[in-house]
């Protein structure tokens, strides 16, 4: 096997299962969602150093508007509004759920907000679908959360 092949499966792999977990979101038309747009595997491009790379990645929809990190580091709002706000995100993880899927990344950087004041989850990289005692059965999230 070629130097970096399992590294690169896995990478695909991950990608890839990103990607259906997305697709099948969008079918249930769960609100909160970003719409995916394709999914490209193996697409080839030669760096500056004339080697071919491969790189699998998922395209969504173009989000006009901010992390709620962002948001609250600039404008500090006031409880009431981000009681209104984690309502919409409360309802979005209540409808995964009932999917059969956990985000398991939940974080201030992965809540977007759009211009129009619609909340998206974003980064489903960690998702993972719920047993049948609605529990994971991996430990998940980023690191020093």
């Amino acid at each position: 096997m070629p130097k970096g092949y399992e590294q690169k499966q896995k990478s695909i792999n991950r990608t890839l299962y990103e990607y259906q977990m997305l697709q099948r979101l969008h079918e249930k038309k769960i609100a909160g969602i970003p719409r995916y747009i394709d999914f490209k595997r193996d697409r080839r491009w030669t760096t500056s150093e004339g080697r071919t790379k491969f790189v699998s990645y998922v395209v969504m929809e173009y989000i006009e508007g901010f992390e709620l990190l962002s948001m609250i580091e600039k404008e500090n709002p006031d409880e009431r509004r981000l009681r209104h706000i984690m309502k919409k995100v409360l309802k979005t993880l209540i409808q995964l759920h009932y999917s059969g899927i956990a985000h398991c990344d939940i974080k201030l950087e992965n809540i977007m907000i759009s211009e129009s004041g619609e909340i998206k989850l974003v980064d489903f990289g960690f998702a993972s679908e719920l047993q049948g005692n609605g529990f994971i059965s991996k430990t998940c999230g980023t690191p020093n959360y």
